[in-house]
């Protein structure tokens, strides 16, 4: 009997743990029809890298994400997604000031080419509750979640949404002074981290100098 109920206890987590929607997911926008809506997107609002030009994909699709889910409410869908992208923008900050104490196993190499149109998006804990609330729709027979499809069609709704541009101008509008205060510190921080610990170099260049 013992053994019957951990049974359908292992089951019922088993089904619970694949129903859901992941919290990290990494897609192709091509094969999805999506690259080129998302490349003119992200041209008309300037969500771009100034540095590389590079389309700033993750942070677009959250904010089309909260576009989708606040139908008809502009201003809770720039309010969330600013919420949601800031938090992110400074988690990007934490990566590349740890560069700058980079082992050899860690530094960046070669020359940086533009990327294919792939998504890393990470979902923040509000985005992560509301599509799991849409999880029944995209559950395939063997219980698993298709949350890149619910991702994607999400998406689609957003770019057809008639406030879309709305929500996107005021999300720039209160991004940019937020992007200019992360930049300073982060100048600041970088300044301050070299004077003090001092600026690692690859340890093959160590080996050379001591060979």
């Amino acid at each position: 009997m013992a053994l019957v109920t951990h049974d359908r206890f292992a089951r019922r987590l088993y089904h619970r743990k694949m129903s859901v929607v992941r919290r990290d997911v990494r897609f192709y926008l091509r094969p999805r029809g999506l690259d080129v809506p998302m490349h003119s997107f992200c041209r008309k609002h300037g969500l771009l890298d100034p540095d590389t030009g590079f389309h700033r994909l993750a942070e677009s699709t959250r904010l089309l994400l909260y576009v989708a889910m606040m139908q008809s409410r502009p201003a809770m869908a720039a309010e969330g997604a600013v919420r949601a992208n800031k938090v992110m923008l400074v988690g990007a900050m934490a990566k590349r000031l740890q560069l700058l104490f980079a082992t050899s196993d860690h530094q960046q190499s070669g020359v940086r080419r533009a990327p294919p149109m792939q998504v890393h998006l990470i979902l923040d804990d509000w985005l992560h509750q509301a599509m799991n609330q849409l999880a029944r729709r995209y559950v395939d027979p063997s219980g698993v979640v298709n949350d890149m499809q619910m991702i994607c069609d999400l998406m689609r709704q957003a770019l057809m949404d008639p406030n879309v541009d709305r929500v996107a101008q005021e999300y720039q509008r209160r991004m940019a002074p937020i992007r200019a205060s992360i930049a300073q510190i982060e100048n600041q921080a970088r300044a301050l981290l070299t004077h003090s610990v001092g600026h690692e170099r690859p340890i093959e260049e160590l080996f050379q100098r001591t060979a």
